[in-house]
């Protein structure tokens, strides 16, 4: 028994039978179609059958039958062929099957999908920018190409196309390609956000324009203006001095004894200096042996033990005068 899920489409007859006599002779089922409104589209059913009887070498129906009427009430274009066989039915030049919108000639493409045409959405691709401003009006990935390369900036690593890549540049400097505007671009520019220098001839890190020395990666500045480089001056903050050969805090040239860290001073110049000198202030004197407060240059018994240097062997040693 065939049957019609749709009521517009019948079948004709209703009930076919199969007997010992006609069991391999074929039998036809007649489908009749009734389009009665004027929309144009075309109809469709599913056949299916059902199988009664005691037969059971035959028992299982067959599969379902699907069937399409093509309504021959439309023709789009005007061409002179209805839509059901017209592979163009807008005759907008885009064949249906790649057509958007196969009934309106004034469109056949959607690109973001939102039901408008591109032809009169003002945002093709549903990114947000307008096609107007939009760099890629058919990609939704891009809407900028910054340095005009042919590349959107989204998938571009180097955006402002300055010759840094946009992950090695500084903050804020990816979409400029001379960022501080001091007339060097950002790839030649060895200070990038510094419109006051642009190159570091000694690869120091202080820029030429600022730095004392340029040609001196150890040296960038000269405090006190002696000539000598902060770093390797003892005292940068006086041009008298640059050095302090023994270390005891007074630079060589104001030191009397550069070479002794004991001694910097030497007041009457006897070339004694005054830590280690009896009598600082006294050219003629440094040492007194005894104690008695008489320089040895002065005592005619330096050690004190009652024999005359002049005939003191050990005129030093209180406790020595001869030598036999």
């Amino acid at each position: 028994t065939p049957s019609s899920d749709n009521a517009a489409v019948s079948v004709d007859p209703s009930y076919i039978k199969f007997t010992k006599v006609n069991w391999d002779m074929p039998q036809y089922i007649w489908v009749d179609i009734v389009d009665t409104d004027d929309d144009g589209a075309d109809t469709a059913a599913t056949i299916s059958h059902s199988i009664s009887g005691t037969d059971t070498v035959f028992s299982t129906a067959p599969g379902d039958v699907s069937v399409t009427g093509t309504d021959l009430d439309t023709d789009t274009d005007g061409d002179g062929l209805h839509d059901g066989l017209d592979t163009d039915d807008d005759g907008d030049g885009t064949d249906d099957d790649s057509d958007d919108f196969p009934l309106d000639a004034s469109e056949d493409i959607d690109t973001d999908g939102d039901g408008t045409g591109d032809n009169a959405d003002t945002d093709d691709d549903g990114d947000g920018t307008s096609d107007a401003d939009d760099w890629a009006p058919l990609d939704d990935t891009e809407d900028t190409d910054t340095d005009g390369d042919g590349t959107g900036d989204n998938a571009d690593t180097d955006d402002d196309g300055d010759g840094v890549d946009d992950a090695s540049e500084d903050a804020g400097c990816d979409l400029i390609a001379d960022c501080d505007g001091d007339g060097t671009d950002d790839g030649t520019d060895a200070f990038d956000s510094d419109a006051n220098e642009s190159a570091d001839a000694d690869g120091d890190g202080v820029g030429d324009n600022a730095d004392w020395d340029d040609s001196d990666a150890t040296e960038s500045t000269d405090t006190d203006g002696d000539g000598v480089g902060d770093n390797g001056d003892a005292f940068p903050d006086d041009a008298t001095e640059t050095t302090d050969t023994d270390g005891d805090g007074v630079g060589d040239n104001g030191d009397a004894f550069p070479s002794d860290a004991s001694e910097t001073i030497d007041t009457d110049g006897d070339g004694v200096g005054d830590n280690s000198d009896w009598n600082a202030t006294d050219a003629t004197e440094s040492n007194d042996n005894d104690g008695d407060g008489v320089g040895d240059n002065a005592d005619t018994d330096d050690d004190d033990d009652g024999t005359p240097d002049s005939s003191d062997a050990f005129p030093q040693d209180p406790s020595e005068s001869s030598d036999t």
